[in-house]
């Protein structure tokens, strides 16, 4: 996804962490469609399996909106939280979809190789990318109640 963030050969998905960002700040309703239409765009622009990304997202988002609204504050850690689940999550997902369509068994050394570095690489670059869209979400809906 962004080969120039590549750390040996360890590319992290910049996608979650924006899509959980998004739900944090705003909600179950506004992350679903962000995620809905970020899917749709790693669906287009990756080959493999169609709508597995547009569906995963959406669902991620739906469910960190709910935790942030409903159980946990609004922050950064919930963020992270689920930003690090929700990657090991979703590539698992990915995973198992692409093991199921074209049969592939390396789901093992899947899991410890690439998906657990990606998850951590991901969450610390969550981080900035949590404060990033918090901001221009905020200077925003400012703009709006002017």
């Amino acid at each position: 996804m962004c080969d120039y963030l590549a750390i040996f050969g360890i590319v992290p998905n910049i996608v979650i962490p924006f899509v959980v960002s998004v739900a944090v700040v705003e909600g179950s309703v506004v992350g679903g469609v962000v995620g809905l239409f970020s899917g749709i765009f790693i669906d287009a622009l990756s080959r493999g399996t169609v709508i597995a990304n547009s569906i995963t997202y959406m669902y991620l988002a739906i469910l960190c909106g709910i935790i942030s609204t409903t159980y946990l504050r609004r922050n950064v850690g919930v963020a992270l939280s689920v930003t690090f689940t929700g990657t090991i999550i979703c590539e698992e997902i990915i995973l198992f979809l692409h093991i199921a369509i074209w049969g592939s068994s390396e789901i093992f050394s899947a899991l410890l190789n690439p998906i657990l570095p990606v998850a951590v690489y991901t969450t610390i670059l969550a981080v900035p990318i949590y404060y990033f869209t918090k901001k221009i979400i905020l200077k925003n809906n400012r703009r709006d109640y002017l």
